[in-house]
């Protein structure tokens, strides 16, 4: 029940508040956002139409911001899995050796955290930067993530939801992976690309510090102080 309540809700509002905040800490970020909306939906009155789904899902650095902020701050913090077979874990940060095999026995519960892997300096460049451009290199880690996350050419599963991809080998899972990867995957991206860009249609937003993160909710929230101060876009001209 909690989960159904929870579901699409809370963790959509809290990378909201994340992207927003880290526009708000970036305007040239800001700037690069609002630029695209006048691109592609400017009316010969001035003002900006309504997009359509399909050109919402076309807006490659509205859809970078958004995969970056989830990259930083996947709204869940730890995941708990039931082991049904011995998993052998090679050695990495994982095991207690690099030179060693560690068996995490069948009957046990692990808990595992995507932002371990998705802040990984080894795999991201300048990891703890909020660097949407990252996501625009077709040749960089984060396009190979993305990639081996959506696995196009790879095995497709349908759990009851429609046939999805594993995606169990990316360092990239914000949603999750395998039979328990997030059915409102595509309905979050819209949901999310819907109120980043009414914000950035309307409102210039400014904040001296993004907030740290605040581990101790369910959903990870930014801590106390996250006050932005905005202002309405063209207010001078009204």
């Amino acid at each position: 029940m909690i989960a159904l309540l929870m579901a699409g809700q809370h963790t959509s509002s809290a990378t909201g508040s994340w992207a927003l905040l880290h526009i708000a800490a970036n305007p040239n970020i800001a700037d690069a956002m609002y630029d695209e909306q006048i691109k592609h939906f400017s009316n010969p009155d001035g003002t900006l139409r309504p997009p359509t789904y399909e050109e919402l899902r076309a807006l490659p650095v509205l859809d970078s911001v958004i995969r970056e902020t989830l990259r930083i701050h996947p709204p869940i913090h730890s995941i708990m899995r039931y082991v049904r077979d011995d998993v052998p874990v090679p050695g990495s940060l994982s095991a207690p050796s690099k030179d060693t095999t560690y068996i995490v026995p069948k009957g046990h519960y692990v808990i595992a955290s995507p932002v371990v892997s998705q802040m990984d300096p080894r795999i991201w460049k300048d990891a703890d930067k909020f660097d949407p451009a990252r996501w625009s290199d077709p040749e960089g880690a984060a396009a190979e993530a993305y990639n081996t996350y959506l696995d196009e050419s790879g095995e497709k599963i349908d759990y009851g939801f429609g046939a999805v991809s594993k995606g169990t080998e990316s360092p990239y899972q914000p949603f999750g992976a395998g039979k328990h990867r997030c059915i409102g995957e595509q309905f979050a991206y819209l949901q999310l690309g819907v109120i980043l860009s009414t914000f950035i249609r309307t409102m210039e937003l400014r904040i001296e510090k993004v907030p740290g993160n605040n581990y101790h909710t369910m959903i990870t929230m930014p801590k106390t102080p996250r006050t932005i101060s905005y202002r309405r876009r063209n207010f001078d001209k009204e």
